[in-house]
């Protein structure tokens, strides 16, 4: 390590006298000269960090304001309709994300499955699978599309919707009261 290190001094010893053996500078100016540079270097990279920690942490907290609001109506069929009219205007990943949020809501007012917002989607479509098939199928096609929407962000498809509404309709079928 001391020898990389050692290597890349030097070469950077030699740029700079060659940079410089020009310019007739002496060398406490030509450290200053570096020191300046390494400075700018470092608060452009700094900046750069802060901006990019700024864009994705504010992305996210956007995203899942929304969706937590919601839930804490915990009523499936008002987040359920507010899923049809964002597909209605066109915001079909959106929709997704509402679909997903109703059916887990459902499942959870209806004690299938526990309360729990650190839940995975995959912990979450283990208990359902505990219900049976008529509440597996269709939870796993809407959890899915939720994963391939949200994690994977890839665009949803009007038929893939008209599928996932499908699903929620036989999902609110099969689960008990």
């Amino acid at each position: 390590m001391e020898r990389a290190i050692s290597a890349v001094v030097a070469w950077l010893r030699n740029f700079f006298e060659r940079l410089f053996s020009h310019a007739h500078l002496s060398p406490t100016v030509a450290a200053r000269i570096g020191d300046v540079v390494l400075g700018i270097a470092a608060a452009v990279a700094a900046l750069l960090l802060v901006r990019l920690f700024l864009f994705l942490f504010t992305t996210r907290t956007q995203s899942r304001g929304d969706l937590k609001a919601l839930n804490a109506q915990r009523d499936h069929r008002l987040i359920a309709e507010q899923a049809i009219a964002a597909a209605q205007r066109g915001e079909l990943a959106r929709a997704v994300r509402l679909l997903f949020l109703a059916a887990v809501t459902l499942l959870q007012l209806r004690g299938a499955i526990r309360d729990d917002d650190s839940a995975t989607v995959r912990e979450l479509q283990r208990e359902a699978g505990s219900l049976g098939t008529t509440v597996t199928v269709p939870f796993d096609e809407i959890a899915r599309a939720y994963v391939w929407s949200v994690y994977a962000q890839r665009p949803v498809r009007a038929e893939t919707w008209s599928r996932l509404r499908s699903a929620y309709d036989r999902l609110t079928a099969s689960v008990p009261a």
